[in-house]
């Protein structure tokens, strides 16, 4: 029997990661149905971060346009609920479109030579910066307070994120010069300054991670706040990342 919060108890939750534009396929019911069919106790639906898949009313927080004016959370959540089964939303603060490096160019992170990093007609975010730390955080307290999802499933949330390379932004190199005087060294491990950048990085990301706790439960106390833990499949992924 579970006791105390609802996810001290023993779950089997299914991830579901939607890309832009599946979202004509996804039919509610349906989908709850097929968690149930897995014996799933919970699921993981795509949220927000890079795309909403939801109607945001964060200014810059772009809709998918795959939704045609639906609302995915608010059209799946209150079927799993009535199903008793849990719903988490999936952000991902990895990435952000390359307009909002137009009004917030210090959301982004930076390579050696300062130019912003790109993938797949996106920027980097720096996890140093506003747009996980306080963006983030008014998209878990939008999707939390206004659909009643259970959770947040983070994805990706990481220094070098998509295979890119050391964080040279304004904010890392005050913040690292801040602490050690000295300025973001060039890779090498056999540099016990970069592996003290590194334990930085480290330090930085747990100090991110215990912040959206605080946040998440300050909006829905029995919230959970996971953590992708493919992040863990590698020495190559959680070295650079911070984790």
């Amino acid at each position: 029997p579970q006791q105390g919060e609802w996810w001290h108890g023993a779950h089997r939750v299914l991830l579901l990661n939607l890309r832009e534009g599946d979202e004509p396929r996804v039919n509610a019911e349906e989908l709850v149905q097929s968690a149930r069919a897995f014996r799933a106790t919970a699921f993981c639906i795509s949220g927000g971060g890079i795309v909403a898949f939801y109607q945001t009313r964060i200014a810059g927080h772009r809709l998918s346009s795959g939704l045609q004016g639906r609302d995915l959370l608010a059209e799946i959540i209150p079927v799993a609920h009535r199903e008793g089964m849990r719903v988490l939303a999936r952000i991902d603060p990895s990435c952000a479109p390359k307009t909002l490096a137009e009004s917030n160019p210090e959301w982004f992170a930076r390579d050696r030579e300062g130019r912003f990093c790109e993938v797949s007609e996106h920027y980097v975010t720096c996890p140093n910066a506003d747009y996980y730390r306080v963006r983030m955080v008014e998209v878990v307290r939008e999707i939390l307070s206004v659909y009643g999802a259970d959770g947040i499933w983070n994805n990706q949330g990481k220094f070098a994120a998509w295979d890119t390379g050391a964080c040279y932004c304004d904010t890392c190199q005050t913040m690292f010069r801040g602490e050690t005087g000295e300025g973001i060294p060039e890779e090498n491990w056999d540099d016990p300054l970069w592996r003290r950048y590194n334990e930085w990085r480290y330090r930085r990301i747990a100090d991110w991670v215990a912040l959206m706790h605080r946040e998440i439960h300050a909006v829905k106390r029995d919230a959970v706040f996971i953590a992708a833990v493919q992040l863990m499949e590698s020495l190559e992924t959680i070295r650079p990342g911070g984790w």
